[in-house]
């Protein structure tokens, strides 16, 4: 009989992974809530959190993008260099380039105040015209700062 109920709490709960080229960076069981942040093509960005039986979505995430994810009384964060996030059939999956996890909510704020002073600077850039670039290679140049950050503060030498 307790078999029975581990196995309905468990099937309740949802699977999340993020998943870059090289490897699956993250790769959790159990997951009671992901709460994310993405780019809508009505209002820009977004906001949302994932429980269980979520209607199936494909969302873009902008770079730099703040994650986080609670395992019964546990919260972690990651900071996402941007990507997609697919959900259906209780799964949540991050399709991105690189991400990073942070020990604290601070580290995750200061990945995304970076991601926010660097499209301010890129914006004024375009309104003044003194600036030419190219918005794709400035966005890759983003993501690989923070994850750069995050990996100088941890002493990763991945």
């Amino acid at each position: 009989m307790s078999e029975e109920k581990t196995v309905k709490i468990s099937s309740e709960k949802m699977k999340f992974q993020v998943i870059s080229p090289e490897k699956v960076l993250v790769d959790e069981q159990d997951v009671d809530m992901v709460v994310l942040r993405y780019k809508s093509p009505e209002t820009g960005e977004g906001g949302l959190g994932v429980m269980r039986k979520h209607a199936p979505m494909l969302v873009r995430l902008p770079p730099a993008s703040p994650i986080r994810y609670m395992k019964g009384d546990q919260t972690f964060y990651l900071a996402v260099a941007g990507g997609f996030v697919e959900v259906r059939n209780n799964r949540v999956t991050v399709l991105s380039t690189g991400a990073e996890r942070v020990s604290d909510k601070e580290e995750l704020d200061a990945a995304v105040r970076a991601r926010l002073q660097a499209e301010r600077w890129m914006e004024e850039g375009e309104k003044v015209g003194k600036v030419e670039f190219d918005e794709k290679m400035a966005a890759a140049e983003v993501k690989k700062e923070v994850i750069k950050m995050y990996k100088d503060k941890s002493g990763d030498e991945k």
